[in-house]
Order: structure tokens, then sequence, then C-alpha cells
């Protein structure tokens, strides 16, 4: 959750025994306040600030963000549900100033074959492809695919981008990376709560090619 310019500064001190009262464990990473700052397609962890078991809360003086980290994002929802209400405890004048909520999720799938090869069947009609292989004397194909909202700027409220790539390593394993924003926290939100059913769908999706 990202909130709008200008800079301001948050009541934290009560935010801080509130996420102790609640079993997290603070660890006094909170950074001052810096101005405000453009952002790419995501957003870097830069101040976590209190953790529990596999969850990790995180909040940026600088780019003015809230956020957790957890394992699994059917557990999302529910546990920054509870940190924002926390935080907007003592912080009711913010409420109207919440920017944009944002989803990010990275999963690895296995391939019924080669990821690398049904990423590449993928887009081997694609022109520009062909014309790479012709230009530089190499047969080549995609070891990725990348898509993101169509003409919609990775810096605005409002985005989606998707990414998927064979790893390195293994050549039968798919990593997948997702951003999910939008001003609507019941969009973000349902978005979470099917996220792992959909990512599926679409493996599947390419694994039929």
């Amino acid at each position: 959750m990202r909130f709008a310019s200008p800079l301001f500064v948050p009541e934290l001190t009560s935010f801080l025994e509130r996420l102790e009262q609640k079993g997290f464990t603070l660890t006094g990473g909170l950074q001052p306040p810096t101005p405000p700052n453009s952002f790419s397609a995501s957003y870097e962890i830069s101040d976590q600030i209190a953790t529990k078991d596999n969850i990790i809360v995180d909040f940026d003086n600088s780019k003015q963000i809230l956020g957790v980290q957890v394992m699994k994002t059917d557990q999302v929802v529910e546990l920054f549900s509870e940190v924002k209400d926390l935080f907007l405890t003592d912080n009711q004048g913010l409420k109207g100033r919440i920017w944009f909520y944002e989803l990010q999720a990275s999963y690895r799938f296995h391939s019924k074959g080669s990821a690398l090869r049904q990423i590449s069947r993928s887009a081997e009609e694609a022109k520009l492809v062909n014309d790479a292989s012709e230009i530089f004397g190499r047969k080549v194909g995609a070891r990725g695919i990348f898509m993101s909202s169509v003409n919609i700027e990775p810096n605005t409220e409002n985005y989606f981008d998707l990414n998927i790539i064979s790893d390195i390593n293994n050549s039968s394993l798919y990593d997948i990376i997702i951003i999910y924003r939008d001003e609507s926290e019941d969009s973000v939100y349902s978005v979470a709560k099917s996220l792992s059913s959909k990512v599926k769908s679409f493996i599947s999706s390419i694994e039929e090619l």
C-alpha cells in the first residue's frame, strides 16, 4: 500500500507497540524519511520493521509504502488487512491519502517436459524472433515471456506485469513473477485470493502449446 505525496511523518511508536502485542519481533530497521521518489514496475523492500514466523512487515519512509511479505498468497489478504488496521489506528488522517495497493508474487513450477522449449515455442512465429535469427546468424527463440498492461506506463496506479522465464540452471522449471497494482483495495484482494489458480491455468496453457 502506497500513500500519495507530500512526504508525511506518521505515528509509528504506537504502531510498533501494537505489532509487538500481536507477537511480532521488532527489527529496528526503520529509516528516517527522505524526499519522495518515483517508482518503477515494482518496489523493493528496504525497511523491515517487524517479523513473526515467516511474516515480514516493512514500512518504507522514502517511498511511503506499508507492506507485508508472506510465503503464500492465500495468507496475504488477512495478514495485510490486520497490519493496515494497526497502522491506521493512530494515523486516521492517512486513510484518504492511500494512492494504490500492490500485490507482488513469485512462483516456481515444474514443466512436464522442457519449460525452455515450451516458452520458445510460444514465440517462434513472432516476426521479431525471426528477424533476430536472420540478422545475427543464429537461430534464436524466447527464454522468457514478458507481458504488461497495454499502453499503460509502469509508474501509474493501475498496472499489471506478468513475467515467465525458464530457470537458467534447470530448463524444466518455470519462474513466474507477477505485479498487480490498483487503486481499489477490493480489486487487489480479489486477485490475491485466486492468483495461485490463475497462474496454474496459465502454465497449463503454455504446456498445451
